[in-house]
């Protein structure tokens, strides 16, 4: 785009798109216990959990050699002390208000934090941080946590290769810390390989986005345990909408979604846990879309105010809603791989569901490990520059045209900016200066 002398001028600017998301701080949902796992590292059975917890997170379920597996030992207490920074003070005041905050000052500091790992089917190749290695256990010294965060640890393992069965790696991590003198403790389970057939229904993907951060921590506080993964989403409020439009992380941010969004955090919280997991879909019969519309509109407690008998206007009646019931009619819901059950029904949507029910007709016979393209919600960015010229008028084009899937831009910036080139063409007397626009995103 070749403009003379300023014939316009764009500026840079940043769009944050939320898309009707509400923004919760990344200890939200931490605080839930971590799940004891029986047979693992020996530990205090009387030390209490509550601040500590681990989450596990591997590069690859698959068998073969390079296997890393990342730890994450997390201090969900909130901050009690903050910077002493306040209104008008000048930007050296508040650098010196910040270089001399100490947040591990702050008495809700995780000290003393220790975390275990005993391989068993793998041999021990590296890791981030040294350990002490003692009768085939290794320790890793943490030091202290700060509130709300966390210490990582990445450990190389070679796992055996053509494994035909789920094959367990360690004993599963232990970690503990101290609060106030209080001594407290938190296990991950086992790093674990499936057989290659099980790959697709490991995977990351853009809905069910099992490598976000705020969905591995979720996992972590849960004890990355497939019943209490599957409760959690289950009580979530449904609410009706077509297609993919929040993804994992949206549904965990607004603590609701459709089948669709809740089928993809209930598969991101199970695929971080090492549990396959796979989208099924089907028709919903009618009994069961009354239940669902009806769940979105709870019966009133008590009701105030006189409604004539010869009223005019309808009172609003959610079953009588057309919209509501397309929205709801195809429905989506989880198959996931569990122990001792093989592929079982999971489905968040109904508010009684157990492990194992089953509320559409007939399922589609296709299993899905990621949703199709259709199915998303877009967002399109364009630029659209307008150009006059004597002769020909006003006229406009769009340099630049592109579009998002909604569920890739939760909680994330989208920058729009310009490379501007200058060009100066002309002699002593008569001269142009030309600028160049040239539009991107970021």
């Amino acid at each position: 785009m070749n403009e003379k002398h300023w014939l316009y001028k764009l500026t840079a600017w940043t769009i944050t798109l939320a898309l009707l998301l509400q923004s919760f701080p990344i200890w939200w949902g931490l605080t839930v216990s971590p799940v004891a796992a029986e047979n693992r590292i020996a530990a205090v059975a009387t030390i209490p959990t509550a601040p500590l917890t681990i989450s596990r997170s591997q590069s690859s379920y698959a068998s073969g050699d390079g296997l890393s597996v990342t730890y994450a030992v997390h201090n969900s207490l909130p901050p009690t002390q903050a910077p002493d920074i306040t209104p008008g003070q000048t930007l050296t005041d508040t650098l010196a208000a910040l270089g001399n905050f100490d947040p591990l000052a702050d008495p809700n500091t995780l000290r003393q934090v220790i975390l275990v790992v005993e391989p068993t089917a793998a041999t021990f190749v590296n890791s981030s941080l040294p350990a002490s290695l003692d009768n085939g256990v290794y320790t890793f010294h943490l030091d202290d946590i700060p509130p709300l965060g966390k210490a990582v640890v990445t450990i190389e393992l070679d796992g055996p290769g053509g494994v035909t069965e789920p094959t367990e790696l360690d004993s599963g991590a232990a970690g503990w810390g101290m609060v106030n003198g209080r001594a407290y403790q938190a296990a991950a389970p086992p790093a674990i390989l499936w057989p290659d057939s099980m790959g697709d229904w490991l995977t990351c993907t853009l809905d069910a986005n099992c490598q976000d951060e705020y969905v591995i921590a979720q996992a972590a506080a849960l004890g990355q345990d497939h019943a209490s993964l599957f409760a959690f989403v289950r009580d979530l409020p449904f609410e009706s909408y077509s297609g993919s439009l929040r993804g994992a992380r949206g549904a965990l941010w607004s603590e609701a979604g459709n089948s669709v969004d809740q089928a993809s955090l209930l598969i991101a919280l199970l695929r971080a846990s090492g549990v396959p997991a796979r989208y099924r879909s089907g028709e919903l019969a009618n009994p069961e879309i009354e239940t669902l519309i009806m769940s979105m509109f709870p019966t009133p407690l008590g009701v105030v105010g006189y409604l004539p008998d010869d009223n005019p206007f309808p009172l609003a009646d959610p079953l009588q809603n057309p919209a509501l019931w397309a929205e709801i009619g195809d429905h989506y819901f989880v198959e996931a791989y569990l122990p001792g059950l093989g592929w079982t029904d999971l489905d968040p949507s109904f508010a009684a569901a157990q492990i194992g029910d089953r509320f559409v007709n007939e399922p589609d016979p296709a299993a899905l490990s990621e949703l199709p393209a259709n199915l998303r919600h877009s967002v399109n960015l364009r630029v659209k520059v307008e150009k006059y010229h004597p002769l020909s008028g006003l006229t406009h084009s769009y340099p630049l045209d592109y579009s998002f899937s909604a569920v890739e831009l939760v909680g994330e910036p989208v920058t729009f900016g310009h490379l501007v080139q200058t060009q100066n063409q002309g002699g002593l007397i008569f001269a142009n200066i030309f600028h160049t626009y040239t539009p991107y995103l970021m």
